[in-house]
């Protein structure tokens, strides 16, 4: 799937001039105003240039890593929906910055869940942060649900020079008839069960039956 993020590609990253859109968009959305300060604190400012007007930021961190100096800023950003409704609106978006400029080296539109997930769909901006992980070369996030979550990581293959999927667990908790709770755990991994996926080419709905095919009860 075509990512959005691609629009972006080397744009130049954000002076402090727009600071007052991105505080007035995020505020929108978080239902109050944002203090400034605090803002800027939290959110990369390599994060900012992937943000449009009603877009929300839901998370952002900066990833420490030797094979992208300085470093990469990886961002999940909620876009303003448009005339269909029926697609995925959140994007997860690796950024790499270099001479003052910005630009997504990797970008996946299906990894985080804003259609089916009512809470990723209304968060408030910065609300998922705690869902995304990252450390070198590696970045995973989890899409939670009333029943458990599915946690999707992707790592960097220096081989390849790409992003790619290595790794998915998917718990859910069930109640049979007897009031019985089980859970169950379903776990993939790269390149035992995992084929090489491009992270760019990754769609859930490709993992359905290998995850149910792994799926064991746990408790």
């Amino acid at each position: 799937m075509a990512s959005r993020a691609r629009r972006h590609s080397n744009q130049a990253s954000p002076s402090r001039s727009r600071w007052p859109l991105i505080l007035a968009a995020l505020a929108s959305v978080a239902g109050g105003d944002i203090h400034a300060s605090a803002l800027i604190a939290t959110v990369p400012d390599a994060a900012n240039a992937f943000v449009a007007a009603g877009d929300t930021i839901l998370a952002a961190k900066v990833m420490a890593t030797a094979s992208h100096a300085p470093g990469l800023t990886i961002v999940v950003v909620r876009h303003r929906l448009g005339a269909d409704r029926s697609s995925n609106p959140c994007e997860l978006v690796i950024v790499e910055s270099k001479a003052n400029r910005a630009s997504a080296i990797a970008a996946n539109s299906t990894v985080v869940d804003c259609r089916y997930n009512d809470y990723a769909r209304t968060a408030a901006a910065m609300a998922l942060n705690g869902n995304l992980s990252v450390e070198p070369d590696r970045v995973s996030f989890l899409n939670e649900s009333a029943k458990g979550g599915t946690t999707f990581s992707f790592a960097y293959d220096h081989q390849r020079n790409a992003w790619h999927l290595d790794k998915a667990e998917s718990t859910t908790v069930s109640t049979d008839s007897s009031s019985s709770v089980e859970v169950h755990k379903s776990s993939l991994t790269y390149p035992a069960s995992i084929p090489w996926i491009p992270i760019e080419s990754f769609e859930p709905g490709m993992l359905r039956e290998s995850m149910a095919r792994h799926r064991q009860v746990v408790q």
